[in-house]
């Protein structure tokens, strides 16, 4: 679905391996790329229990071509084979390595934009925290589609009422089985719980622009509120942007207008991170 999305076909993409061969990049530069070009860090959906970075090879060419970016995507560890805290290893280990190749990726380390969807929004804005509180590199933006940031939503301890919300695509049910997966048998403690899911975190201090996209029928809609609001009340820019009527994942369906203003909103945000410099 995600390789339809993409249009035709995409060069190879250049695979280098990370934290110790347990995850991956899959690097995408145009041929136009100017020097000291900024970085797009993809982390792709799917519940945390499926899908790959290959699957968004086209996709991610496109947004190289239009944004003059090295893009390079995630190919982080799954559920329930790979439990918390393996992805967000993954994650931190490929943010480390692409800016620590700065120089010979001939890219500008404080031009680096997080972009994910679904499962892969919800890692982005764990890994936008972790790199925060360790000292980690610098993080021009957050560009988080339809992310998943609550790990209670859907489950037995909802706190929210969704209405129609789930009603298409992506139903209560199999979001409670995305977030058991990832998190195991294990209990998560207090202090770890943000880096598990966003929406738990301590303090949303000192975090990059964030542009935030959902549609009105997403049952993730109501965190996604949450998030921008939690992030406004502690001093961040934040552009969220709700699609009246559209369900989880809605940009499936291309035609439709609501779509087209959602990617246009998408690369107006890719445009205004890419050309920003980052938050140490």
């Amino acid at each position: 679905m995600f390789k339809a999305l993409g249009g035709p076909d995409a060069p190879a993409a250049t695979e280098i391996p990370i934290n110790e061969g347990r995850a991956s990049l899959r690097l995408q530069r145009p041929p136009s790329t100017p020097a000291k070009a900024p970085a797009i860090f993809h982390i792709h959906a799917g519940g945390g229990v499926s899908g790959t970075a290959a699957m968004c090879d086209g996709l991610n060419w496109r947004r190289a071509l239009d944004h003059g970016a090295v893009v390079a995507s995630l190919e982080y560890r799954l559920a329930p084979e790979t439990n918390f805290p393996g992805p967000l290893e993954d994650a931190y280990a490929g943010l480390v390595w692409i800016a620590a190749q700065a120089e010979s990726l001939d890219i500008d380390p404080a031009r680096i934009v997080l972009l994910g969807e679904s499962a892969g929004g919800g890692l982005a804005a764990t890994l936008a925290l972790l790199a925060r509180d360790h000292g980690g590199p610098a993080i021009a933006a957050q560009v988080l589609a339809y992310p998943m940031l609550d790990y209670l939503t859907g489950g037995p301890d909802d706190p929210r009422e969704h209405g129609h919300g789930g009603a298409y695509f992506w139903p209560a049910g199999s979001n409670h089985f995305g977030w058991n997966a990832q998190r195991g048998e294990t209990a998560i403690g207090p202090d770890q719980l943000g880096y598990f899911s966003a929406l738990h975190a301590q303090s949303y201090a000192n975090l990059p622009p964030t542009f935030i996209a959902v549609g009105g029928l997403d049952l993730l809609f109501d965190e996604a509120l949450d998030f921008a609001r939690r992030l406004t009340h502690a001093g961040n820019p934040v552009d969220l942007q709700v699609y009246a009527s559209a369900f989880h994942n809605f940009d499936v369906v291309r035609p439709a207008a609501v779509t087209q203003r959602f990617l246009a909103d998408l690369s107006a945000a890719l445009d205004r991170g890419l050309a920003a410099r980052g938050v140490a």
